[in-house]
């Protein structure tokens, strides 16, 4: 069971670092850490729930893996939103103009 705890708690910091470099990358700091994070708490207790209390006849495994699940769509949305917010930055240095260019 230690085991299962560790790639939980893996998934979960990979998840955070991904979070905070979105939020670090965006504008709307507040914004985006609020959503993720009611999102992200919301399915734990969720899984936590179903993991602690009704895990019987070998449910703990499905629980346990649909929660996997749930994190990494989450991580892909994460990653996801960073890889157009990166695009839209490097988009909008492109569009620019240098005022060196009129003289």
């Amino acid at each position: 069971m230690l085991t299962d705890n560790q790639l939980l708690l893996l998934c979960y910091l990979i998840n955070w670092g991904i979070l905070a470099l979105l939020v670090i990358l965006s504008r709307q700091k507040t914004k985006n850490i609020l959503i993720h994070l009611v999102v992200q708490i919301i399915y734990t207790i969720y899984f936590a729930y179903q993991l602690k209390y009704n895990s019987q006849g070998g449910t703990a495994l499905v629980h346990w893996f649909l929660w996997m699940v749930f994190i990494g769509i989450h991580f892909t949305v994460c990653l996801i939103q960073l890889g157009l917010l990166i695009w839209r930055k490097k988009a909008n240095n492109n569009n620019e103009i240098d005022p060196s260019t009129f003289c």
